[in-house]
């Protein structure tokens, strides 16, 4: 029984992530090789929400198109199981560009990097008050849409 709920919360959790990737739809390169990482105090992993105290996100950005290499924004967006962002105060909200249009974020957090052809970049998110157990969902958007999304899990 508990096997069949938690099939059902991921195939929930995976429609979610769909709708939402299709309604910002990707950008014209895409992020891979996405690792979130939940930490607590003293560098140790969890996956307890009440022990979470960081979101580690990394990922691969490979074949940039040259037109997009140089100085880009990144922002790092997680939101829970119903596509609202988590709490903190330092919300950044901006508009990314989509096939459908310009687009409306909330991102926790905001990175000026310097786009490469290949590269592994990563995003060190400090929270500022506890998760509750449940879904999220970490994407990475630049200005020109949706680079990519994994989602994690929390008890």
């Amino acid at each position: 029984t508990e096997n069949t709920t938690l099939e059902g919360q991921v195939g929930d959790l995976a429609k979610k992530l769909e709708e939402q990737i299709r309604k910002t739809q990707s950008a014209k390169f895409k992020a891979t090789s996405f690792r979130v990482e939940i930490g607590r105090r003293n560098d140790k992993q969890t996956i307890r929400a009440k022990k979470a105290r960081e979101i580690h996100v990394s990922f691969d950005l490979v074949d940039v198109p040259e037109k997009y290499q140089g100085d880009q924004h990144l922002y790092l967006s997680i939101t829970n199981e119903k596509g609202q962002p988590i709490g903190g105060d330092k919300a950044i909200s901006t508009t990314v560009e989509a096939p459908s249009g310009a687009v409306q974020i909330q991102a926790q957090q905001v990175k000026a990097v310097s786009l490469r052809e290949t590269q592994r970049l990563s995003f060190d998110y400090k929270l500022d008050e506890r998760l509750k157990s449940g879904n999220y969902v970490a994407a990475i958007y630049c200005n020109v849409g949706l680079l990519g999304a994994s989602s994690f899990h929390l008890n």
